[in-house]
């Protein structure tokens, strides 16, 4: 898709995904899916531990009016009922029964009352009220209204739906002001050490109601229990006792977000919940309907930027992510006294989810039947079926036509897998498409981590062959030009010392190459064994062996004055020189053909046996080796032997060519990293840039140049053959010679050594 048509789909998408947004904000089918919501999380947000433990409701119920009586009962009665809870020493005494007609016994109830001073009777409400007033108040009785010192309206604000969420904190009649009886009993009767409940001119009018506990689950005690004197005094002490009736039909029920219609809430409950919101300061509080706008639509923006970027998986996955979290969101902000309304951010979410899935499977679909009509013509609808999915039909048309096109391929990739030399195709960028399994080996000797995806990750993995000085040799790489044709240089080697030949094939359907890469390492190590065959027959083991018959013609032929017996001596060593320089050679010989089978030895040890080895030479050349290991053991995973004689030599070499007088030779065993070290160090720094380049030469090449020895050659190639290296280092004056090898277990302690 274009990327200008698909700014102007997401445009769209974003603008109708603000305006459902927006309608589900402002509009009443809105309002009645964020009340479900709202509904939902209350009853999972309440917390009957938190408040009711300092409630108590003394029901008049089914067990009261058996015991005392038929309802209403004497207000003698009632007045009763106030002095044994009073007498208790309760906080407050919420009595939820309205007075409005004078009776006998209202002195009674009036002395009670008055005497208490913790009474709070209701004032009931009438909507609406008389000569164009909202409400009009049905108070107390006058005598009952005198003698208590709080009152307050006891109404209700039920929602369109009927559900009680909110209640009215203060009403206004004229100019009179009348706070909910719990805003009036909990201001005039404050809790210990609590903070005072707010002035009436500051409380906000209409607040919703965050429900302590769900119906029935209040603390209850029945009336004539209380009557009769048969409840525990600390029930009373120091709590909120409401006193409201509970019997089957006697006084009002509500629908509240608790319950269904066989779980309302009594009106008593409901004024519990009040007073312990207000206690609590656990108000619900609703911002403003902008607010909640310009919420919801930055967060919508934010998710239909994010599917952008993702597929239909990955939309979905957002989706449902984002769902939980706005859920997770609006529970914990709802136990904190705020309701953020999320039904608008959940309706767009799903919106735009929705539509912009379905516009990826339609773009899909027009794309399938548009490029391929010819190729990828549905067969029919053969089962006749009314159900059957067009988009279907055409994905398992184009399902068979890429069978048969990889039927067609398939001669060519098994005979590409059947192949003995590792072989590969590329595509015209570049890109690796198939392989066989002799190429995966080839991945996995050279240790190629990850298997090379295209020509220029294989190309890395060979190393430049020619000349060191010619810079055009080095540039032969595998790759490809400007113009996109493919360069194959007619040698290959690899970093382990893999030689191979290169073929190419170029193929038309599809349009690819097909490259393979013929091993040829044992030809090169065949050449390059009979070259030193030939340079230690012609130069090496000829020099000191004319050198000896030179000396003997001079003790043949020689005065009186030249002592025969030190021609001889020099001559015989000659010869043992010629006869160790064989045994090199051999030795060299063998260590490049071998397959050395490694197994795991302490380095260390290895070393102590190579210096026992040369303790000897070193006495007769009154040279020092001294041992220097820091480590205790140092674990590595080679060829016991062939290292030991790498060792040898080396400390050898040091001892004849290296110090003299009272310059000793060290031997140090190190851990470092990953790698664990012998090096040998001397005062010869001369040899250093010689030596230096010869390594470097022999590691490239896989040749022996004529001023390198056959014993350090035969260090280079036995280090190499373990995974190993061997490097020439000067510092402070002095030469170290270092063989390298990988440890078998590195550790922090060898790291931090």
């Amino acid at each position: 898709m274009k990327p200008s048509r698909l700014v102007a789909e997401w445009s769209a998408l974003a603008i109708a995904t603000w305006l459902v947004a927006l309608i589900v904000i402002y509009s009443q089918a809105g309002q009645r899916a964020d009340d479900f919501l709202y509904d939902a999380a209350m009853v999972a947000s309440v917390d009957q531990a938190n408040g009711t433990s300092q409630t108590l409701i003394v029901a008049i119920d089914n067990r009261s009016i058996d015991d005392v009586g038929p309802w209403p009962w004497p207000r003698e009665r009632i007045a009763s009922l106030v002095d044994e809870i009073d007498r208790h020493d309760p906080r407050v005494i919420v009595v939820d029964i309205l007075f409005p007609e004078s009776r006998p016994g209202d002195a009674k109830l009036a002395e009670a009352i008055r005497t208490s001073g913790k009474v709070v009777l209701p004032i009931g409400v009438e909507a609406p009220g008389y000569n164009g007033q909202p409400y009009a108040l049905i108070e107390p009785t006058g005598i009952l209204s005198g003698a208590t010192r709080v009152q307050g309206h006891a109404s209700v604000l039920p929602d369109r739906d009927g559900v009680v969420r909110s209640i009215e904190r203060v009403i206004e009649i004229g100019d009179r002001r009348v706070l909910h009886a719990a805003v009036a009993a909990a201001a005039a009767h404050p809790a210990p050490n609590g903070e005072p409940a707010p002035a009436a001119p500051g409380i906000e009018p209409s607040v919703r109601l965050a429900f302590s506990a769900m119906p029935g689950d209040y603390p209850t005690v029945s009336a004539s229990e209380v009557l009769k004197g048969n409840v525990p005094p600390e029930l009373f002490a120091g709590r909120d006792v409401l006193v409201g009736s509970f019997a089957s039909g006697l006084g009002d029920t509500y629908a509240t977000p608790l319950g269904t219609e066989n779980q309302n809430l009594s009106g008593v409950e409901l004024m519990a919940s009040a007073l312990v919101a207000e206690r609590q300061g656990s108000w619900i509080t609703l911002p403003q309907r902008p607010v909640i706008a310009i919420g919801t639509l930055l967060f919508l923006t934010l998710a239909v930027i994010a599917f952008l970027r993702l597929n239909a998986t990955g939309i979905l996955v957002v989706s449902v992510a984002s769902l939980v979290a706005i859920a997770s969101l609006a529970l914990v902000l709802l136990r904190s006294g705020v309701w953020i309304s999320p039904a608008a951010a959940i309706c767009g979410l799903l919106f735009a989810s929705l539509v912009w899935i379905w516009r990826r499977l339609r773009f899909v679909d027009r794309a399938i039947s548009t490029e391929f009509p010819l190729k990828l013509k549905p067969a029919g609808n053969p089962t006749g079926s009314l159900f059957s999915d067009p988009l279907e039909e055409r994905l398992l048309a184009l399902k068979r036509n890429l069978a048969a096109l990889e039927q067609s391929n398939l001669s060519l990739d098994t005979l590409v897998h059947n192949l003995p030399d590792p072989t590969l195709c590329l595509d015209l960028d570049g890109r690796i498409t198939l392989t066989n399994d002799a190429t995966n080996r080839l991945f996995e000797r050279v240790a190629a981590d990850p298997w090379p995806a295209d020509i220029t990750a294989l190309s890395n993995l060979f190393v430049p062959v020619g000349d060191p000085t010619d810079a055009g040799a080095r540039t032969r790489h595998l790759g490809l030009d400007v113009d996109g044709h493919l360069i194959v240089p007619p040698e290959l080697r690899t970093r382990k010392g893999d030689w191979f030949v290169a073929a190419t094939q170029a193929l038309s359907q599809p349009p690819r190459w097909i490259v393979t890469l013929s091993d040829i390492t044992h030809i090169k190590q065949s050449i390059a064994a009979r070259e030193r065959s030939l340079q230690f027959l012609s130069h090496d083991i000829r020099s000191p062996i004319a050198a000896a018959i030179a000396l003997i013609d001079r003790t043949e032929g020689g005065g009186q004055d030249d002592p025969a017996s030190a021609h001889l001596d020099e001559a015989k060593s000659r010869l043992h020189q010629a006869l160790s320089m064989a045994d090199q050679h051999v030795l060299l010989t063998k260590a490049e053909e071998a397959n050395y089978a490694p197994a795991r030895f302490n380095l260390i040890s290895c070393a102590q046996e190579a210096a026992d080895t040369c303790a000897l030479l070193a006495t007769q050349k009154r040279v020092e080796i001294r041992e220097h290991f820091p480590h205790g053991s140092i674990e590595v995973h080679a060829h016991e032997p062939a290292i030991a004689r790498c060792i040898a030599n080396l400390l050898k070499n040091a001892i004849l060519h290296g110090s003299a007088g009272d310059d000793p030779v060290h031997l140090i065993a190190f851990a470092d990293g990953h790698w664990a070290n012998v090096a040998i160090e001397d005062g010869d720094t001369a040899t250093v840039a010689t030596m230096r380049q010869a390594i470097e030469h022999y590691d490239e090449s896989g040749q022996l140049r004529h001023d390198i020895g056959l014993g350090l050659a035969y260090c280079v190639t036995v280090a190499r053959k373990n995974n190993g290296l061997l490097e020439i280092v000067e510092n402070d004056g002095r030469k170290s010679v270092i063989l390298r090898l990988p440890l078998a277990t590195p550790t922090a302690d060898f790291a931090q050594a």
